[in-house]
């Protein structure tokens, strides 16, 4: 390879470090090229083997030595292989192609260091080394640059050789940019995204199809109450909806992907209907209850006898297909994260991926923290004996105990209300409060007023903070889960 080959190289953009690649790998081909045309000709002068099989040669008898001749022989021989490590020893070795490029090699010598008054410390072999690798790729680079600032002249019979260095200078970039290993990882992580849809929606449809509806007729004619009902099925048929249109999305994704399939901007677009996903995470153990009473009806018990003998339901259980949107929510942001992790730094669809992990990721830790404040509700109202308390946009903020107008009480902080035993005062935007002491907080409604006096000061600056926080926010107003989701989705960038 000529300073023209290099000079064309630059030309079409390939970098330094690049070219260097390049060469190296050409050079590389180029011996094996070599080796194997020598071994062809080395072939084609060797004698044909025989195809019948040679007699036996006969072993010749070795006639009888002194003990002296055989110590000397053995002396012969090893000075003979004393001989031949010394020449070995002679044997200048092979020049390493930065070594070449610069037409002189580095003395070691010259990179030792002297000790100085024992507080030098000599240079090991790998640091001298090293610098010498240094040294050669930076007198390397040095050559290529002086090769690319000047003028070829270039000859009409070298266009042939030139464009073939072009085409190997493509397939080299091409190869070195696009993984097809990666690609085909990063296919299989988005087919596994899409597959798993495809069954998770499968399996809500036989939920509905064998389960909601036969118990939806047994709800109309009277057999069963309404709210156990809807406590079971809650948010069914809008996360069938929900995953039909995750499967509209991802599908013409899977059937045409490339290299520069992007898929980050489509994921943030798709949370926005994960909504219903919600009640079915935070009232999972609410939804168990209620179906563990359905069951106490004969009408209930035989239609889940007869369906444990249907052939399209697989042996698969009401209660299986009840705990399939908790995990699949919870398994959004673990296949996103294979995706991002089989997707290059360089890939733009990286940052969008990044994002929409981050965002699905913190979603469901909010969803985790209130499925944990709903269970305690659950707490509130077994406490209170109050099962009204328990509705879809309700949950548990705080508790203290306190001396609520000169009695001491254990206080209820919800999402929509301040409870305790006997009483409850409602938390909306006509609600005023007053600190008059640093350990008391005054809530006024209309013509309702309570005084809170908390043992520390802490607990009534919290209290404050989580109130004004509701006020300021509306998040007394999340009457159903969409709401809730919404003002979640407002919210995030300041809660992260």
């Amino acid at each position: 390879m000529n300073d023209t080959d290099i000079f064309v190289m630059k030309r079409m953009g390939l970098t330094d470090h690049e070219v260097i690649e390049f060469i190296k790998f050409s050079a590389y081909h180029k011996i094996i090229d070599y080796v194997i045309n020598l071994e062809k000709k080395s072939n084609s002068f060797r004698p044909p083997v025989p195809t019948h099989p040679l007699p036996p040669t006969p072993t010749p008898k070795v006639p009888f030595r002194s003990r002296s001749l055989t110590v000397s022989s053995e002396r012969v021989s090893n000075s003979q292989k004393d001989e031949e490590k010394r020449t070995i020893k002679k044997k200048k070795p092979l020049l390493s192609f930065s070594s070449m490029l610069e037409r002189k090699r580095v003395n070691p010598e010259e990179t030792k260091t002297s000790a100085k008054d024992d507080l030098t410390i000599a240079k090991t072999k790998n640091e001298i080394k090293h610098e010498r690798r240094k040294t050669c790729s930076a007198v390397g680079l040095n050559a290529l640059a002086v090769i690319s600032k000047s003028t070829i002249v270039i000859k009409e019979c070298e266009y042939k050789e030139i464009t073939k260095i072009e085409s190997a200078c493509k397939a080299f970039v091409a190869q070195k940019g696009y993984d097809l290993e990666t690609i085909k990882l990063r296919r299989e992580a988005v087919k596994e995204l899409y597959e798993t849809e495809v069954s998770f929606c499968d399996k809500m449809s036989l939920l509905n199809t064998h389960f909601r509806i036969p118990m939806m007729q047994l709800k109309n004619n009277g057999l069963i109450l309404q709210k156990p009902f809807d406590n079971v099925f809650l948010t069914l048929e809008d996360l069938i909806i929900c995953s039909k249109m995750f499967i509209e999305k991802l599908k013409p994704v899977v059937e045409h992907f490339n290299y520069n399939t992007c898929l980050g901007n489509l994921m943030e677009d798709l949370l926005s209907n994960v909504w219903p996903y919600i009640r079915f995470s935070i009232d999972y153990n609410i939804a168990q209850s209620e179906l563990k009473f359905l069951k106490t009806y004969p009408c209930v018990q035989k239609l889940l006898k007869d369906k444990a003998k249907e052939p399209s339901l697989d042996n698969q259980t009401i209660e299986g297909l009840l705990i399939q949107p908790v995990q699949r929510i919870m398994r959004y942001p673990i296949l996103l994260k294979q995706i991002l992790k089989r997707t290059s730094k360089s890939h733009r669809d990286y940052k969008t991926l990044f994002e929409a992990n981050a965002d699905y990721t913190f979603f469901i830790h909010e969803v985790n923290e209130r499925a944990k404040l709903r269970d305690k509700l659950i707490e509130v109202s077994q406490i209170l004996n109050d099962i009204n308390l328990i509705q879809p946009w309700r949950y548990f903020l705080r508790e203290n105990k306190v001396s609520l107008n000169g009695k001491h009480k254990m206080v209820y902080l919800l999402n929509d209300m301040i409870c305790w035993e006997g009483d409850k005062i409602l938390v909306d935007n006509k609600v005023i409060l007053e600190t008059p002491k640093a350990t008391t907080l005054i809530v006024k409604r209309n013509h309702d007023s309570i005084s809170l006096k908390f043992e520390q000061e802490s607990d009534a600056k919290d209290w404050k903070t989580v109130l004004d926080d509701i006020i300021a926010n509306d998040k007394w107003r999340t009457n159903n889960e969409k709401n809730w989701f919404a003002t979640l989705c407002k919210f995030k960038s300041s809660w992260l």
